[in-house]
């Protein structure tokens, strides 16, 4: 959520069809599914993408927010 908004706000990154065609996308969707439940299992889908993926950022950004007990779809900007 954005500073300042009281709603949800969407974010999708539209991929080319030749990146979103790969194996890893599939994993993401899984594991984003799974953050977006709450479920504790998003981690060790987050940790098996981030060995394949080192460089992810939002690999690492949502395993950071786990690591942290945020279990969750929802990200609240607290600054603009």
């Amino acid at each position: 959520m954005l500073k300042g908004r009281s709603a949800e706000l969407a974010v999708v990154e539209c991929l080319p069809p030749e990146v979103a065609a790969q194996d890893w996308v599939e994993a993401y969707r899984r594991a984003y599914a799974l953050i977006e439940q709450g479920s504790a299992e998003a981690e060790g889908a987050l940790r098996a993408l981030a060995a394949a993926r080192p460089d992810d950022a939002m690999v690492r950004f949502h395993l950071a927010r786990i690591e942290r007990g945020l279990i969750s779809a929802v990200i609240e900007m607290a600054e603009k």
